[in-house]
């Protein structure tokens, strides 16, 4: 499970960064994710491109919800991700 989870994130992560993510914030996200902190890696990504209004493709938007379903996460505190798809 671990293994196919930090390669989504990873990509979820490098993603962001490719839609101007800020680099503090991406630093922050791998160091998380290096940590085995899967949960708050991928707060930190959608929560970051929320606070900065960053676009997303629908790509990505699907990404983040292979992720949340993944690790059993509420859509519902999620669904706010909605508002960045372009």
């Amino acid at each position: 499970m671990n293994n196919k989870l930090k390669e989504k994130l990873q990509l979820l992560i490098d993603r962001s960064s490719m839609l101007g993510l800020e680099k503090q914030d991406v630093s922050t996200a791998q160091e998380l994710l290096h940590n085995l902190e899967f949960g708050l890696s991928l707060d930190t990504v959608v929560d970051q491109l929320y606070e900065y209004d960053i676009h997303i493709d629908k790509e990505t938007f699907d990404l983040i919800e292979y992720i949340i379903e993944y690790m059993n996460l509420p859509k519902e505190e999620y669904s706010f991700v909605k508002d960045l798809c372009s």
